[in-house]
Protein backbone atom coordinates (compact mmCIF):
# COMPACT_ATOMS: atom_id res chain seq x y z
CA UNK A 1 0.00 0.00 0.00
CA UNK A 2 1.38 3.17 -0.83
CA UNK A 3 1.55 6.70 0.92
CA UNK A 4 -0.62 9.04 0.28
CA UNK A 5 0.57 12.00 -1.48
CA UNK A 6 -0.47 14.45 1.21
CA UNK A 7 1.23 12.23 3.95
CA UNK A 8 4.40 12.31 1.53
CA UNK A 9 7.50 14.80 2.96
CA UNK A 10 7.87 17.42 0.51
CA UNK A 11 11.08 17.09 -1.97
CA UNK A 12 14.65 18.09 -0.47
CA UNK A 13 15.23 21.48 -1.69
CA UNK A 14 18.45 20.26 -2.84
CA UNK A 15 17.49 18.19 -5.25
CA UNK A 16 18.13 14.77 -3.44
CA UNK A 17 21.97 15.87 -2.97
CA UNK A 18 23.70 18.59 0.07
CA UNK A 19 24.81 21.61 -1.73
CA UNK A 20 27.55 22.95 -1.60
CA UNK A 21 29.42 19.90 -1.12
CA UNK A 22 32.82 20.86 0.72
CA UNK A 23 36.03 18.56 1.40
CA UNK A 24 35.33 18.10 4.46
CA UNK A 25 31.63 17.43 4.38
CA UNK A 26 30.24 14.11 5.32
CA UNK A 27 29.31 12.75 2.06
CA UNK A 28 32.77 13.64 0.91
CA UNK A 29 34.61 12.04 3.37
CA UNK A 30 32.26 8.79 2.99
CA UNK A 31 32.76 8.31 -0.84
CA UNK A 32 36.59 9.24 -0.58
CA UNK A 33 36.41 6.00 2.10
CA UNK A 34 34.14 3.85 -0.01
CA UNK A 35 36.52 4.39 -3.05
CA UNK A 36 39.61 3.62 -0.95
CA UNK A 37 38.09 0.31 0.19
CA UNK A 38 37.08 -0.76 -3.14
CA UNK A 39 40.84 -0.04 -4.85
CA UNK A 40 42.16 -1.57 -1.74
CA UNK A 41 40.01 -5.04 -1.03
CA UNK A 42 36.96 -5.09 -3.68
CA UNK A 43 39.37 -5.07 -6.75
CA UNK A 44 41.75 -8.78 -6.07
CA UNK A 45 39.97 -10.50 -8.51
CA UNK A 46 38.73 -13.82 -7.59
CA UNK A 47 39.37 -12.80 -3.53
CA UNK A 48 37.80 -9.58 -3.94
CA UNK A 49 34.53 -8.30 -1.42
CA UNK A 50 32.27 -5.76 -2.22
CA UNK A 51 32.29 -2.75 -0.83
CA UNK A 52 29.93 -0.25 -0.60
CA UNK A 53 27.94 2.65 1.49
CA UNK A 54 25.33 1.41 4.16
CA UNK A 55 22.23 0.54 3.40
CA UNK A 56 19.18 2.65 4.08
CA UNK A 57 17.29 -0.02 4.73
CA UNK A 58 19.60 -2.68 6.38
CA UNK A 59 16.41 -4.98 7.52
CA UNK A 60 15.61 -5.88 3.86
CA UNK A 61 19.62 -5.80 2.98
CA UNK A 62 20.70 -9.93 2.02
CA UNK A 63 23.89 -10.48 1.55
CA UNK A 64 24.77 -12.18 -1.52
CA UNK A 65 28.25 -12.14 -2.06
CA UNK A 66 30.15 -15.16 -2.36
CA UNK A 67 33.18 -13.51 0.04
CA UNK A 68 31.56 -10.82 2.01
CA UNK A 69 30.72 -7.59 2.19
CA UNK A 70 32.13 -4.56 3.32
CA UNK A 71 29.53 -1.46 4.40
CA UNK A 72 31.10 2.18 5.55
CA UNK A 73 28.47 4.74 7.28
CA UNK A 74 29.14 7.82 9.41
CA UNK A 75 29.08 7.22 13.00
CA UNK A 76 29.03 10.72 14.32
CA UNK A 77 30.86 13.89 15.30
CA UNK A 78 32.34 15.58 18.63
CA UNK A 79 33.17 19.26 18.51
CA UNK A 80 36.06 20.64 20.12
CA UNK A 81 36.13 24.04 22.12
CA UNK A 82 35.54 27.49 19.98
CA UNK A 83 39.10 28.71 18.51
CA UNK A 84 38.28 32.31 17.19
CA UNK A 85 36.37 34.37 19.88
CA UNK A 86 34.71 36.48 16.67
CA UNK A 87 34.13 33.15 14.62
CA UNK A 88 32.84 30.38 14.94
CA UNK A 89 35.68 27.71 14.07
CA UNK A 90 35.84 24.01 16.08
CA UNK A 91 37.56 21.24 15.29
CA UNK A 92 35.28 18.38 14.38
CA UNK A 93 36.23 14.67 15.03
CA UNK A 94 34.14 12.51 13.00
CA UNK A 95 34.00 8.75 13.71
CA UNK A 96 33.10 6.08 10.94
CA UNK A 97 31.95 2.82 11.34
CA UNK A 98 32.95 -0.09 8.95
CA UNK A 99 30.59 -3.45 8.96
CA UNK A 100 32.57 -6.22 7.93
CA UNK A 101 30.24 -9.39 6.93
CA UNK A 102 32.59 -12.35 5.73
CA UNK A 103 31.07 -16.27 4.95
CA UNK A 104 34.37 -17.68 6.66
CA UNK A 105 35.90 -16.72 10.01
CA UNK A 106 39.19 -18.03 10.40
CA UNK A 107 42.36 -16.95 9.13
CA UNK A 108 46.52 -17.38 9.89
CA UNK A 109 44.96 -15.11 13.05
CA UNK A 110 42.76 -16.84 15.55
CA UNK A 111 43.48 -20.47 13.32
CA UNK A 112 43.05 -21.76 9.85
CA UNK A 113 40.25 -20.36 7.41
CA UNK A 114 37.63 -22.96 6.85
CA UNK A 115 37.27 -22.63 2.88
CA UNK A 116 39.33 -21.43 -0.13
CA UNK A 117 38.16 -17.41 0.14
CA UNK A 118 39.57 -14.57 2.41
CA UNK A 119 37.98 -14.83 5.98
CA UNK A 120 36.46 -11.91 8.35
CA UNK A 121 40.50 -11.99 9.99
CA UNK A 122 42.04 -11.33 6.83
CA UNK A 123 39.48 -8.49 5.48
CA UNK A 124 40.17 -6.66 9.20
CA UNK A 125 43.74 -6.66 8.59
CA UNK A 126 43.41 -5.49 5.26
CA UNK A 127 41.12 -2.28 5.97
CA UNK A 128 42.70 -1.52 9.09
CA UNK A 129 46.26 -1.68 6.71
CA UNK A 130 44.47 0.30 4.28
CA UNK A 131 43.13 3.34 6.46
CA UNK A 132 45.32 3.49 9.09
CA UNK A 133 47.64 7.20 8.38
CA UNK A 134 45.37 7.91 5.29
CA UNK A 135 44.06 11.56 4.14
CA UNK A 136 40.28 11.24 3.03
CA UNK A 137 40.49 14.90 1.54
CA UNK A 138 42.67 17.60 1.43
CA UNK A 139 40.48 18.90 4.76
CA UNK A 140 40.93 16.06 6.52
CA UNK A 141 43.64 14.92 9.10
CA UNK A 142 44.87 10.73 8.87
CA UNK A 143 42.31 8.14 9.45
CA UNK A 144 43.00 6.75 13.16
CA UNK A 145 41.82 3.36 14.34
CA UNK A 146 39.14 3.74 17.60
CA UNK A 147 39.03 -0.12 17.50
CA UNK A 148 37.29 -3.01 16.25
CA UNK A 149 34.50 -6.07 17.79
CA UNK A 150 32.93 -8.81 17.19
CA UNK A 151 28.87 -8.15 16.61
CA UNK A 152 26.89 -11.29 15.75
CA UNK A 153 26.91 -14.39 13.75
CA UNK A 154 23.36 -14.14 11.61
CA UNK A 155 23.16 -17.60 11.14
CA UNK A 156 20.16 -17.49 8.90
CA UNK A 157 22.59 -15.02 6.44
CA UNK A 158 25.41 -17.54 7.56
CA UNK A 159 27.82 -14.56 7.92
CA UNK A 160 29.83 -13.25 10.67
CA UNK A 161 29.38 -9.54 11.61
CA UNK A 162 32.16 -7.13 12.78
CA UNK A 163 32.59 -3.46 13.56
CA UNK A 164 35.37 -1.39 12.81
CA UNK A 165 35.56 2.71 13.77
CA UNK A 166 37.98 4.87 12.72
CA UNK A 167 37.74 8.99 12.84
CA UNK A 168 39.48 12.15 11.62
CA UNK A 169 39.50 15.48 12.13
CA UNK A 170 38.29 18.63 10.80
CA UNK A 171 37.20 22.35 11.22
CA UNK A 172 33.77 23.28 11.14
CA UNK A 173 33.36 26.66 10.52
CA UNK A 174 30.05 28.53 9.54
CA UNK A 175 28.72 29.20 5.97
CA UNK A 176 29.63 32.35 4.11
CA UNK A 177 26.34 34.54 4.02
CA UNK A 178 26.09 37.51 1.84
CA UNK A 179 25.63 40.81 3.61
CA UNK A 180 22.44 42.40 4.29
CA UNK A 181 21.55 45.92 3.09
CA UNK A 182 23.17 47.80 5.07
CA UNK A 183 26.07 46.80 3.01
CA UNK A 184 25.01 47.65 -0.26
CA UNK A 185 27.40 45.62 -3.29
CA UNK A 186 30.31 46.94 -4.98
CA UNK A 187 29.55 48.30 -8.35
CA UNK A 188 31.68 50.79 -9.55
CA UNK A 189 35.71 52.08 -8.66
CA UNK A 190 36.90 55.26 -9.68
CA UNK A 191 40.95 54.68 -8.76
CA UNK A 192 43.04 58.12 -8.98
CA UNK A 193 46.47 57.59 -8.50
CA UNK A 194 48.14 60.74 -6.10
CA UNK A 195 52.29 61.32 -7.20
CA UNK A 196 51.68 59.76 -10.63
CA UNK A 197 54.96 59.02 -12.86
CA UNK A 198 53.11 59.09 -16.08
CA UNK A 199 51.44 62.48 -16.54
CA UNK A 200 50.38 65.13 -18.46
CA UNK A 201 51.40 68.47 -18.65
CA UNK A 202 49.08 71.53 -18.96
CA UNK A 203 50.05 75.34 -19.77
CA UNK A 204 49.67 77.79 -17.75
CA UNK A 205 45.90 79.50 -18.22
CA UNK A 206 44.00 81.92 -16.21
CA UNK A 207 41.19 80.93 -12.60
CA UNK A 208 39.45 82.88 -10.62
CA UNK A 209 38.93 82.13 -7.03
CA UNK A 210 35.37 82.26 -6.32
CA UNK A 211 32.53 81.09 -3.87
CA UNK A 212 32.64 81.98 0.29
CA UNK A 213 35.87 82.37 2.07
CA UNK A 214 37.88 80.43 1.91
CA UNK A 215 37.58 80.90 -2.21
CA UNK A 216 37.97 77.95 -4.49
CA UNK A 217 39.26 76.81 -7.79
CA UNK A 218 38.43 73.76 -9.77
CA UNK A 219 40.84 72.59 -12.26
CA UNK A 220 39.77 70.78 -15.44
CA UNK A 221 41.35 67.34 -14.39
CA UNK A 222 41.95 65.81 -11.33
CA UNK A 223 44.98 63.57 -9.93
CA UNK A 224 47.05 66.68 -10.64
CA UNK A 225 50.98 67.28 -9.28
CA UNK A 226 53.77 69.93 -9.84
CA UNK A 227 50.43 72.70 -9.30
CA UNK A 228 51.81 76.37 -10.05
CA UNK A 229 49.44 79.01 -8.60
CA UNK A 230 51.20 82.92 -9.75
CA UNK A 231 49.49 86.38 -10.23
CA UNK A 232 47.62 86.86 -12.90
CA UNK A 233 50.74 89.35 -14.24
CA UNK A 234 53.50 86.64 -13.39
CA UNK A 235 55.31 88.77 -10.75
CA UNK A 236 53.96 86.81 -7.84
CA UNK A 237 54.56 82.67 -7.26
CA UNK A 238 52.19 81.93 -4.25
CA UNK A 239 53.26 79.49 -1.79
CA UNK A 240 51.39 76.00 -1.16
CA UNK A 241 49.95 75.96 2.50
CA UNK A 242 50.95 79.36 2.99
CA UNK A 243 48.53 81.01 0.60
CA UNK A 244 47.02 78.38 -0.85
CA UNK A 245 46.17 74.59 -0.04
CA UNK A 246 45.76 71.81 -3.06
CA UNK A 247 43.58 68.86 -3.11
CA UNK A 248 45.70 66.92 -5.76
CA UNK A 249 43.50 64.00 -6.45
CA UNK A 250 40.08 66.36 -7.31
CA UNK A 251 42.13 69.07 -8.59
CA UNK A 252 41.05 71.92 -6.30
CA UNK A 253 42.93 75.22 -5.03
CA UNK A 254 41.39 76.33 -2.06
CA UNK A 255 42.56 80.13 -1.04
CA UNK A 256 44.53 80.85 2.43
CA UNK A 257 42.43 83.80 3.85
CA UNK A 258 45.23 84.60 5.75
CA UNK A 259 47.67 84.40 2.68
CA UNK A 260 48.84 86.80 -0.14
CA UNK A 261 45.59 85.54 -2.58
CA UNK A 262 42.89 87.96 -2.47
CA UNK A 263 39.23 87.55 -2.57
CA UNK A 264 37.88 87.03 -6.43
CA UNK A 265 41.37 87.07 -7.55
CA UNK A 266 42.73 85.89 -10.97
CA UNK A 267 45.91 83.59 -10.92
CA UNK A 268 47.37 82.07 -13.70
CA UNK A 269 48.29 78.01 -12.93
CA UNK A 270 50.16 75.55 -14.63
CA UNK A 271 50.09 71.56 -13.64
CA UNK A 272 50.68 68.18 -14.39
CA UNK A 273 47.75 65.57 -14.13
CA UNK A 274 47.60 62.10 -14.78
CA UNK A 275 44.40 60.15 -16.51
CA UNK A 276 41.87 58.72 -13.87
CA UNK A 277 40.92 54.74 -14.52
CA UNK A 278 37.78 53.25 -13.74
CA UNK A 279 36.94 50.07 -12.99
CA UNK A 280 33.60 48.67 -13.11
CA UNK A 281 32.65 45.88 -11.22
CA UNK A 282 32.66 42.75 -13.63
CA UNK A 283 30.06 41.21 -11.68
CA UNK A 284 27.30 43.91 -12.36
CA UNK A 285 25.45 44.62 -14.93
CA UNK A 286 26.22 47.22 -17.23
CA UNK A 287 24.10 50.26 -18.55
Amino acid sequence: MSTPPYLQPPPWPGGGSFEPPTAGDIASIEAALVQRLQLQIGSNGPNAVEVVHFPDKPEKYREVHRIGVVMVIYGGSDYGEIIDTSFMMQERTLEWVIAVLMRDLGWAYGGPRSGTSPGAYSIIEAIRAALIGWVPTGACTQMRPLGDKFVERDSEGGVWIYEMRFSTRAMSVPYYAPPDDQYPPLTHIKLMEENAITTTPVPAASYTFSGTAPQTVTLPQRNVSMVVVMSSNLAITYVLNTDYLLDSVHGIITQITTGAITANEQVTVSYDYADIVDVPDPNWPQQ
